[in-house]
């Protein structure tokens, strides 16, 4: 298919705020930004150079920081945006953050993730049904989410996923059996769910049940990193199509029968009967149905 341009107005009901983390390599952090070659772009957001350790907790800038899994010598490492919604705004940075990146030498290889948060509080001041219907539909349809996720870099997604977003599928099972999805209590499942650590693809350790805005997020692992401004945008926003559609019909024990179900298949590879399911279930616009079925096969 056809290469598709950058779009700067997405059909989204709901305002959710979201952060993303995009990792690259062969990219001097201190050399280009104190050269001052990020202001030239006129991205509103302050933009600093921080360690991990000194992050602040409003995430009100574009942060610059080093990974120890894709720094090697002082080159290369992370861009944290600001705490955002998918507004105008932030797709003018990202598009425009994707060009600075590019023009100054930043690649992608198989180390190289884009990690989403969301906002906790989204589905605290929801229910925990929305939350529910969210994780089986990462489950149910996770083969065919990796491949979407997997943006243009097909080659790479088993290396990622291997290592830094692991299958949530099996974890689910056991604490299924466990009566996980019998609990009704925010904070007993949130205990529970926390059991399957921080490297799968839903990590839910930084999410609590408090009104704490900031640093109360589930993070979303499975997407690989991209310097296309296309993908990174389809990535944000499918993922906020399908919270949003979970806020729109939160019932999960039909999703839940058939996720059940799956569970007896060896192996789960792509099925183009679910896919199609899917994307028509989360998208109904005829152009956000384009986006999704030509990034998919780029991987087909």
């Amino acid at each position: 298919m056809e290469d598709l341009l950058f779009r700067r107005n997405l059909q989204l009901q709901y305002h959710i705020p979201f952060g993303t983390e995009l990792e690259i390599t062969h990219f001097n952090i201190l050399k280009n930004l104190e050269q001052n070659n990020f202001a030239k772009l006129h991205i509103p957001h302050q933009v600093d150079i921080q360690f991990k350790e000194q992050r602040k907790k409003d995430y009100s800038s574009w942060i610059f920081t080093y990974d120890p899994t894709v720094t090697k010598k002082g080159v290369g490492g992370e861009v944290i945006s600001p705490v955002s919604i998918l507004a105008p705004s932030f797709l003018n940075d990202l598009e425009k953050l994707c060009t600075f990146l590019k023009t100054y030498g930043a690649k992608i290889d198989e180390s190289c993730s884009a990690h989403i948060h969301i906002n906790f509080n989204a589905f605290l001041n929801k229910n925990i049904d929305c939350f529910k219907k969210f994780i089986l539909i990462l489950s149910y349809y996770e083969a065919e989410l990796n491949r979407f996720f997997a943006g243009e870099e097909q080659d790479i997604r088993s290396l990622a996923a291997l290592n830094y977003a692991k299958s949530i599928t099996d974890k689910l099972y056991f604490l299924d059996k466990k009566g996980l999805f019998t609990i009704q209590n925010w904070i007993t499942f949130l205990e529970e769910l926390k059991k399957m650590k921080k490297y799968v693809a839903l990590n839910v350790q930084y999410a609590k049940v408090s009104n704490e805005q900031n640093r109360n997020t589930v993070e979303f692992r499975t997407p690989n990193a991209s310097l296309n401004p296309v993908i990174l945008e389809n990535n944000i926003y499918f993922l906020l199509k399908i919270v949003e559609y979970c806020f729109n019909q939160s019932d999960w024990q039909d999703l839940y029968n058939k996720w059940k179900y799956e569970q007896l298949k060896p192996h789960r590879e792509p099925e183009p009967q679910k896919v199609r399911t899917l994307s028509r279930t989360i998208l109904t616009d005829k152009e956000d149905l384009k986006y999704f079925d030509w990034q998919y096969e780029q991987g087909s």
